[in-house]
């Protein structure tokens, strides 16, 4: 899910699970947070400030394409 997201050019938001920080350590727009108030802060800034998230967005999706072998590795 996250590596769509990612792909599909959106800013993420999820909790801080180490699986995570392993996969997409390096991710410019992963925000991985530890309580719900952090969360929901992160959600709305997003929301807030379309031009941050395009941005933040845009990044991801550039780093999804140059580190596209990791997210379509046949195994």
């Amino acid at each position: 899910m996250i590596a769509d997201a990612m792909g599909a050019g959106l800013p993420v938001v999820a909790r801080n699970l180490p699986a995570y920080k392993t996969i997409y350590s390096g991710a410019p727009a992963l925000y991985l947070l530890e309580n719900d108030e952090d969360f929901y802060m992160r959600i709305v800034t997003l929301l807030n400030i379309p031009e941050f998230r395009y941005k933040m967005g845009l990044a991801n999706r550039i780093y999804a394409i140059f580190r596209g072998g990791m997210f379509h590795k046949k195994y």
